[in-house]
């Protein structure tokens, strides 16, 4: 069963952003055994009531309130190792309004990130929804694989971690779903990309009650991103169920498990999380 609802209790150490063992993932995506798993969009009236809005929301940052040149001021920076990135807000590429935040990751260098990232509260059935608005100027070359949605948190009463993540690479360079545990490293391939050169609006939802992950681009639910307690393999032999932690930690921004021959470079505004679905912003 999932471990749905609170932090795990008081021998729940709190997850340390700068710690390489607090759970960057190795990097999902060879082979293995392929899951029985059905790739059917999310049957949900969200989608037919959703206006965009953030109003109400766990959190909403369209990134205006800061100084250019600062970091943003509802999120903590995740750079690591010491180098590796850089958060920003800048004004090259804005979605809304007259800023944005910029995210970059240097290449040629493995287990980097450029995070920002926020503890979460209590959430009721350890469900949330999310989205954010993004503008990529290019994905890794394949045999990258990288994350930019982690929701993470300690298993009850244990030392051990899980994450869920979305993001793409590895043979194909397209979007993937992915796993990780101390125990387990998990994939669910996409055939399509992350669109680059442009604003896109992506959307997800961590269901940590029925063990779920969906993911939506520009108002599509993307079927073959859905992983409804499993997806294609796990590189550990005999480990298949995505068993969700109790959702902690948010980070978003950029994660590349091996070296990518090219920088990184990412926009993102108009971010919002809640525990219904939001919709993509309409166009200013």
């Amino acid at each position: 069963m999932s471990n749905a609802g609170g932090s795990g209790g008081a021998s729940v150490p709190p997850l340390d952003a700068t710690d390489p063992a607090g759970g960057d993932d190795a990097g999902a995506g060879g082979g293995g055994t392929t899951g029985e798993v059905g790739d059917a969009p999310r049957d949900s009236t969200d989608a037919m009531t959703t206006t965009g809005s953030c109003t109400g929301a766990i959190a909403c940052d369209d990134f205006e309130g800061n100084a250019v040149g600062a970091a943003p001021a509802m999120w903590t920076v995740d750079i690591g190792p010491a180098g590796a990135g850089t958060v920003r807000i800048d004004t090259a590429h804005v979605f809304s309004g007259t800023k944005s935040l910029h995210i970059t990751v240097m290449p040629r260098m493995d287990h980097n990130r450029a995070f920002i990232t926020r503890m979460l509260p209590t959430l009721p059935d350890n469900t949330f929804y999310g989205r954010m608005m993004t503008w990529v100027v290019a994905t890794p070359t394949p045999n990258v694989h990288w994350d930019n949605i982690r929701a993470q948190g300690f298993f009850p009463g244990t030392m051990n971690d899980g994450q869920y993540n979305y993001g793409g690479g590895q043979v194909s360079g397209n979007l993937m779903a992915n796993y990780w545990t101390r125990a387990a490293d998990c994939w669910k391939k996409s055939e399509r990309r992350l669109p680059t050169g442009k604003w896109t609006c992506i959307e997800w939802l961590y269901d940590g009650a029925h063990d779920e992950m969906h993911y939506w681009l520009d108002g599509e639910e993307i079927a073959d991103l859905a992983v409804p307690q499993k997806g294609d393999g796990c590189i550990q032999a005999g480990v298949n169920m995505w068993r969700a932690p109790p959702f902690q930690k948010l980070s978003l921004g950029w994660y590349n498990a091996q070296p990518s021959p090219i920088p990184i470079e990412m926009w993102m505004d108009d971010v919002g999380i809640d525990t219904k679905r939001i919709g993509c912003p309409t166009t200013p």
